[in-house]
């Protein structure tokens, strides 16, 4: 009787750990993981936000994130200006000239926030430059 419980009780916990194999749709759980952002469908494109300065010949110089937001975290600046620009134009400008002030750069006269759209993976492969890119908000340097 013990050797039936045994294999019954195996037969039953090999079929729940190798359950999530035949889920329709595949969802990421224990006891097993598909892990979705490596496995998953990757866009070819990717739209990213971000403020940039803008010397007196139109020359464009990258900021950090201690000017863009006032912290050295760069997913916290990311996030800051994705936030206002889906805000919409007041926090844009807000935003711009809040980095302005913390400009300490003589050459930066200034700023743009933007938006630009890269392919993703052949920015990865030396094509660096944006394939579109928007302004929402430009202010002076004071």
């Amino acid at each position: 009787m013990r050797q039936l419980f045994t294999l019954v009780f195996t037969v039953v916990m090999a079929a729940a750990v190798v359950s999530p194999l035949f889920r329709s749709p595949p969802r990421d759980s224990f006891p097993l993981s598909n892990y979705p952002m490596f496995s998953g469908r990757l866009e070819a494109v990717n739209d990213v936000s971000t403020i940039v300065g803008r010397t007196a010949d139109g020359s464009r110089k990258l900021l950090s994130p201690l000017v863009i937001s006032g912290s050295d975290e760069v997913m916290q600046a990311l996030t800051d200006v994705s936030l206002a620009v889906n805000t919409g134009d007041t926090a844009t400008a807000s935003l711009c000239a809040a980095a302005a002030d913390r400009v300490s750069d003589d050459e930066v006269v200034a700023l743009e926030v933007i938006t630009e759209r890269y392919d993703a993976v052949g920015f990865f492969s030396g094509a660096e430059e944006s394939l579109a890119s928007s302004v929402h908000s430009t202010c002076g340097v004071p």
